[in-house]
């Protein structure tokens, strides 16, 4: 199993979604990236090295970003959040 962790700006991603889905992801989404990191969608070209765990909730479709460190068994947060603009909020985030 896999530990998480995050970057900074994870915690203001997390603190302007609503409380019901910041427990689901807690309790059910982040438990899903420790157990099968590798389960989700690879990204590439500028996002290379990076993954994309995607879920439905309410109707909205959400993104959690992650990187991968298998020989420390670490998922490091890059970034939660809806779908809408998410990938150029991404590129910004890791510029």
């Amino acid at each position: 199993m896999y530990r998480i962790e995050s970057i900074s700006a994870v915690k203001r991603d997390i603190h302007k979604l609503d409380k019901q889905l910041q427990k689901t992801i807690q309790e059910k989404h982040l438990l899903n990236i420790e157990k099968e990191p590798f389960k989700a969608i690879p990204l590439f070209h500028g996002f290379k090295g990076l993954w994309s765990y995607h879920f439905n909730y309410s109707g909205t479709q959400y993104r959690i970003v992650y990187e991968v460190y298998s020989e420390d068994k670490i998922v490091m947060l890059i970034m939660i959040g809806p779908r809408e603009g998410f990938y150029q909020a991404l590129k910004s985030r890791i510029k």
